[in-house]
């Protein structure tokens, strides 16, 4: 008799993302101690970073429960796929309108909420606390008197108040940085814990050379082409630099970054980048740029510090938070662009001995604090902990 305990993790997980990655670091932290079940309440597939590599845990999404429950909106669901020829599976069709006309897709969705909630011991739920469904998460929880820990993603701007006013019920809710866990205390005041990001690619990011082996910088940006991204004003700045920059990722600001490389040489777009590509990009750099106006980490910091590399970055998310310990220590403002200019000049004013030692030491740190190991001893502690006061 299989006697672990059953984790439910539940959240809007799709394919691949910040979140998709965070949730298969939780899984990794605990798939030995208890029996780990994800739920996703968007569409998902099994190519989802979330259970890549994963065959020891049982996954699904609210839709293909919604799906297998009732054979009306089974054989509608198939109709609609072989009607309109789509690739997707049939479970993705659910939404059809024949389908709306006899059922409450709200009621299904408490439904399967309500049951997947009351089969498991403790519950995790990983998304924005403005996310749809969470209200009824915590008010599932709270009835069926189930523990249920939070792991917020993205960068918490306003909490709403119904969601601030049940906040209380929440066993534990993690944060990836202290300005994120300054907005949660003006909420709530005693079951906030900090547990940062970590990567997939340890490994592999570990055993790249922190060593200089040429003698021009060559400087990066990984991430999504959007406003808030900054992307279009490192582009402005680096368009009048003759210094090598490139580019990874996709966006809806693409086109102006496509436009940015084909004018100007020293600017490369690779294209958008996954798996062992990122690990590719970090061999290529020796300076990552983070130019946001608003992050909860980012990840790409945390992959750039086991990388070793010089980060230049806003003072955004958790990247004062992690670089605190270390001599990399290269801030500019997005907005002032003649600030990026003037840390671009510092570091290329610093001698190859001194830009190693900071990148080892940045490494260092990373080791120290935010290992796949480190971070999944966090979340075993917080798990164990919630046991100890539920038991």
């Amino acid at each position: 008799m299989d006697l672990k305990k059953k984790i439910l993790i539940v959240g809007p997980i799709s394919d691949f993302g910040g979140r998709e990655i965070e949730v298969k670091n939780i899984i990794d932290a605990l798939i030995n101690y208890f029996k780990v079940s994800l739920l996703s309440t968007i569409p998902m597939t099994k190519k989802s970073a979330a259970i890549l590599d994963e065959k020891h845990h049982h996954w699904s999404s609210v839709e293909k429960k919604i799906f297998n429950s009732n054979l009306f909106i089974k054989i509608t669901s198939i109709a609609c796929k072989f009607i309109y020829r789509r690739k997707a599976p049939a479970y993705r069709f659910i939404g059809n309108k024949l389908n709306y006309k006899f059922f409450s897709f709200n009621q299904k969705y408490f439904d399967v909420l309500k049951k997947e909630t009351d089969k498991h011991d403790i519950v995790i739920f990983s998304g924005e606390l403005t996310t749809k469904w969470l209200i009824e998460i915590i008010t599932f929880c709270k009835d069926l008197n189930k523990p249920l820990i939070i792991r917020t993603t993205g960068t918490i701007t306003n909490i709403p108040e119904l969601t601030s006013s049940l906040l209380k019920y929440v066993e534990t809710i993690l944060v990836h940085s202290n300005s994120n866990y300054q907005k949660i205390l003006k909420v709530v005041q005693d079951n906030i814990v900090i547990i940062d990001q970590t990567t997939l690619f340890e490994k592999e990011l570990v055993r790249i050379e922190t060593k200089k082996t040429t003698d021009h910088l060559t400087y990066g940006y990984l991430g999504r082409f959007s406003k808030e991204k900054g992307i279009v004003e490192v582009l402005k700045v680096f368009k009048n630099l003759n210094k090598k920059l490139i580019i990874a990722g996709n966006g809806p600001l693409l086109d102006e970054v496509k436009e940015a490389t084909e004018n100007n040489t020293s600017i490369e777009y690779i294209g958008e980048l996954s798996g062992q590509e990122i690990v590719a990009f970090f061999k290529l750099i020796d300076i990552l740029i983070i130019p946001s106006l608003e992050e909860s980490g980012p990840l790409v910091g945390i992959e750039a510090m086991v990388a070793g590399k010089i980060i230049l970055s806003t003072r955004v998310g958790a990247m004062m938070d992690r670089l605190e310990k270390t001599d990399n220590q290269f801030w500019f403002d997005i907005k002032n662009e003649n600030s990026l200019v003037t840390e671009i000049k510092r570091i290329e004013s610093i001698d190859t001995e001194s830009l190693e030692n900071i990148r080892h030491k940045t490494r260092k740190v990373y080791n120290l604090r935010y290992s796949r190991d480190i971070i999944a001893e966090k979340y075993l502690e917080v798990i164990n902990n919630t046991q100890e006061k539920n038991s």
